[in-house]
């Protein structure tokens, strides 16, 4: 019979083999794992209080990335393998219009950028995702094409919508004036740049008479000195 998912698992293993945690996990979540013969060493995992179906896949699931495996999902197959040979699986492939879901598990995610190029940010992409990640960056569509554990996924997601943000764009707007006619306006506002822009050339010119005017004193000064020495 199906297992209800509200049953709580107690999740209690010191140096337990990989494999006997892996069997326990395929029973309680009743999916198909195919093991291989790399598949060795031993985990641990202590749980305080009972936890449900879900929670206990999570927590082998880390278990198993800290031991230097992940689980690779295809067409309803997972296959557990080595972290560094997860890029190389056919994993599920998210869309850029598509967020993978939590978890240490191994997927491939589209990223589009448009207000940076790839060439901006997938240094920063890279050193974001995990040591076992795959980061490809597609020149021709702005696009990143990341594989990695969901998880961190998510985290550079978040990081990259941060950093893909569009420059300040002049912008145009038609004004409609009832009380003064548009080359009257045009001289005010032409008025009011040149107004600036002279402040900030007068200001320019005023530090640079005034340096002038230091260096001249900073040089009287020493030569006063130098007489007074004679």
């Amino acid at each position: 019979d199906p297992i209800d998912p509200n049953v709580e698992f107690e999740l209690d293993f010191v140096n337990a083999p990989i494999r006997d945690v892996v069997e326990l996990m395929a029973d309680i979540t009743e999916k198909n794992f195919i093991l291989t013969d790399e598949l060795k060493g031993e985990i641990t995992i202590i749980s305080h209080k009972p936890v449900k179906r879900a929670a206990a896949y999570q927590a082998i699931l880390s278990a198993l990335e800290q031991a230097g495996f992940t689980i690779a999902e295809v067409n309803g197959i997972h296959k557990v393998v080595q972290t560094g040979k997860a890029v190389n699986q056919p994993l599920d492939l998210y869309r850029a219009d598509q967020l993978p879901p939590k978890g240490d598990q191994f997927v491939t995610q589209i990223i589009q950028l448009d207000n940076v190029t790839v060439g901006d940010v997938s240094s920063v992409v890279q050193g974001l995702s995990g040591s076992s990640a795959k980061v490809v960056a597609y020149s021709p569509s702005n696009t990143l094409i990341i594989t990695d554990s969901a998880e961190n996924i998510r985290r550079v997601i978040n990081i990259v919508k941060e950093l893909d943000t569009a420059a300040p764009k002049a912008e145009m707007k038609i004004i409609s004036l009832t009380h003064a006619t548009a080359a009257e306006l045009q001289k005010v506002i032409e008025q009011l740049y040149l107004s600036d822009s002279s402040a900030s050339t007068d200001s320019s010119k005023s530090s640079r008479s005034s340096s002038r005017r230091t260096r001249r004193r900073s040089s009287s000064k020493g030569a006063t000195t130098a007489d007074a020495g004679g």
